[in-house]
């Protein structure tokens, strides 16, 4: 009766083991998984430090400002560090930005305010600026500020 006991208790605690031993193979082999596919995800951040060109600055479906096209039209965006600079043919803007995958948000920061004969394009920043929520990549030199309505800044490499 004894030997039939022993038997019993060491075939239980075999199969216990082997039990065991499967779960946590299957268990550290999902756990070496998920680092690696944590380390292959693609990054869809856009890298958008540097200078930009301001090409465009559209204002819902009434106002479109192409800075090249106006006297002086020299009109950049540049993001340095955490930090956005404005200039046009008058004024500057400047402040900080946070990004996040394809969200970005540009703070309020410090203006300058000299009258100028066409202060159109600087008004028109300073009213879309603040409502600027994601960023997409057009292509390799160029990118799109987009709000959640239809107002957006468009950039290129310069």
């Amino acid at each position: 009766m004894k030997k039939i006991i022993y038997s019993f208790v060491t075939l239980s605690l075999i199969t216990c083991a082997c039990g065991t031993t499967t779960q946590n193979t299957v268990a550290d082999s999902a756990s070496e998984a998920e680092p690696q596919a944590a380390q292959t995800a693609p990054d869809t951040t856009p890298d958008i430090e540097g200078q930009w060109k301001i090409e465009q600055v559209a204002i819902g479906d009434s106002i479109t400002l192409r800075p090249a096209e106006e006297k002086n039209g020299n009109a950049g965006i540049t993001f340095e560090n955490g930090r956005y600079s404005i200039t046009t043919n008058c004024n500057s803007i400047q402040g900080e930005y946070t990004l996040n995958g394809n969200s970005i948000v540009l703070h309020a920061g410090l203006t300058t305010e000299m009258a100028c004969d066409n202060m159109q394009l600087e008004d028109g920043l300073k009213k879309i600026l603040p409502a600027i929520s994601t960023i997409e990549s057009q292509n390799d030199s160029t990118i799109r500020l987009s709000s959640k309505n239809s107002d957006y800044i468009m950039l290129s490499h310069p």
